[in-house]
């Protein structure tokens, strides 16, 4: 009597077309994660992630065995990427850090390569103090093989010398 009930619902409660079309992206979704598991769960990522919460994808994308890098200013795009078996965290999973700067990050490194150093980064993208500080404590800087603390310190030293400078530079404006 179910089966009955169930059999006669489905002739008017769920639209052909929209089950043609579920169907097909289905299997498509099914067909990249089952050939392209680590490329599936990092375009999942960029797309906010779906269902679950980023965590839970990071967390299957080691289980596929992928590598998993936290982000990077050297390598991280804006979104995650996928190179072989390593996926790069992208910038934009940094919480706090602004969307401007990790645009001014990509265009720095898209313009003049990767970054030497904590002072280089700097100089090459106009990121205040806060979003230098919130990059240094996600690690985004552990190309240079200093460890956080010195990163700080070298960070709140350079930014204060920039903004010294700059005031400096509108004194003189102002003199003259």
């Amino acid at each position: 009597e179910v089966w009955r009930q169930t059999e006669s619902f489905a002739g008017y409660a769920f639209a052909k077309g929209h089950s043609a079309s579920y169907a097909v992206e289905s299997y498509q979704s099914l067909f990249l994660k089952a050939h392209y598991p680590l490329e599936y769960l990092v375009a999942t990522l960029n797309n906010s992630g779906g269902f679950y919460r980023p965590e839970f994808y990071v967390h299957e994308a080691r289980m596929q065995g992928g590598v998993i890098e936290a982000p990077c200013v050297n390598q991280s795009a804006a979104g995650a990427t996928v190179c072989e078996k390593t996926i790069y965290l992208g910038l934009v999973f940094v919480k706090d850090l602004d969307y401007k700067t990790v645009e001014w990050i990509c265009q720095a490194r898209e313009e003049g390569g990767l970054f030497e150093s904590l002072i280089d980064f700097t100089e090459r993208v106009p990121a205040g103090i806060e979003q230098v500080t919130t990059l240094v404590k996600v690690g985004a800087f552990r190309f240079t093989g200093k460890s956080k603390k010195e990163l700080m310190w070298e960070a709140h030293l350079t930014i204060a010398k920039k903004t010294k400078k700059r005031v400096d530079e509108g004194l003189e404006k102002v003199r003259a």
